[in-house]
């Protein structure tokens, strides 16, 4: 019985054969051929989340937010004093003093204190204060995911507060972790600890 042919006279299952081979056989290497290029062209922009954050833009975003707590602290002062002006407290002397002062700088300190909580809140979920986000730059973990609580407040902020207040070794840990982000990374000390990074949103 003669087998099929097509084309060529090449018998069919032949011809099926010779496809399925070159299909599944591996491409050949040439070990002369030039290296591919895999990093991002020049000129083209760096893959969105990766590109960090510039010394320059984190220290405008620290400004930003040390004025959205002294915006905080304007109007709670002042309701404050006006609250106060009402109230007299007796000095150690006996002579009366004014309570204008004593309610501004408490009632200042409670809307500072709501500003400082509510910022804490935006960190620990979205990896941006305020200040940071008008800034367009954000806090991320190695993954990309938001800090969480543990490490953008308590590990990158409240822990090195802590250290900054011992006498003289404060004062150093303070300098070091804010010459730090001119090193590798741009990452200061308290980005290290808590194992975080700044990055362009």
């Amino acid at each position: 019985m003669k087998s099929l042919q097509v084309g060529r006279h090449v018998p069919i299952w032949q011809e099926v054969k010779g496809n399925t081979a070159r299909q599944l056989a591996p491409e050949a290497i040439n070990p002369y051929a030039a290296p591919a290029e895999t990093s991002t062209p020049a000129g083209q922009p760096a893959r969105p989340g990766t590109e960090l954050a510039t010394p320059s833009a984190r220290l405008g975003a620290y400004i930003l937010d040390v004025l959205t707590y002294l915006a905080a602290f304007v109007p709670g002062a002042v309701a404050g004093a006006l609250l106060g002006l009402n109230f007299h407290f007796p000095n150690d002397d006996g002579s009366p003093r004014d309570g204008a002062s004593m309610f501004a700088a408490g009632l200042g300190g409670l809307t500072c204190l709501a500003m400082y909580l509510y910022q804490c809140q935006l960190v620990a979920t979205s990896g941006q204060s305020l200040g940071k986000r008008w800034s367009q730059i954000r806090i991320v973990l190695d993954n990309g995911e938001p800090p969480g609580f543990w490490r953008g407040v308590v590990l990158r902020s409240w822990l090195l507060a802590l250290f900054r207040l011992i006498p003289v070794l404060g004062n150093v840990i303070s300098l070091f972790d804010t010459l730090m982000i001119f090193g590798a990374g741009n990452r200061c000390l308290h980005d290290r600890v808590a194992g975080t990074r700044v990055i362009k949103d």
